[in-house]
């Protein structure tokens, strides 16, 4: 039997400090919000439910940098905050 294997990859060019809409800052708050917390809760909610979530997350270093960088953490805040 054969299987089947899904492969999300994550990238984002380097956005921090280049502006915001429509391919600056808010490009990487817009997949924070709409993809990558949402992917967290679905797979958390798996756990909870006791199902193994076995999927591969493959997120490039430009992307990393800026998911954990004060900076941006900060006006991804801001964001939310309009948003809100």
């Amino acid at each position: 039997m054969g299987s089947l294997v899904f492969v999300l990859n994550g990238h984002i060019p380097y956005c921090k400090k280049s502006g915001v809409w429509p391919f600056g800052e808010e490009w990487v708050f817009e997949a924070i919000a709409d993809t990558y917390i949402p992917l967290l809760d679905v797979i958390t909610g798996l756990e909870e439910k006791g199902i193994a979530a076995n999927l591969t997350i493959s997120i490039s270093p430009v992307l990393l940098e800026q998911l954990r960088d004060s900076y941006m953490i900060s006006r991804f805040e801001e964001y939310l905050r309009e948003k809100i």
